[in-house]
């Protein structure tokens, strides 16, 4: 999927979804809640708050670390 996103920054941005979304296993419901603020830079790779998911019945979200 990746070899046939466009060269311009929509394609970089669907490219850096679809490559998250596959690195943290993450839902369709998941990549679209993301929201810039959801994202902290690390030394290590990143962090992402998912602030709502379908398994998180308590509503508390989770932190998932992307390398």
């Amino acid at each position: 999927m990746l070899q046939y996103t466009p060269n311009d920054l929509m394609g970089l941005r669907d490219s850096a979804l679809l490559l998250i979304g596959f690195a943290g296993a993450f839902r369709r419901s998941e990549i679209v809640a993301l929201n810039v603020e959801d994202v902290e830079f690390v030394r290590e790779g990143l962090v992402i708050m998912l602030r709502q998911s379908k398994t998180d019945q308590e509503g508390e979200g989770r932190k998932v670390a992307i390398p």
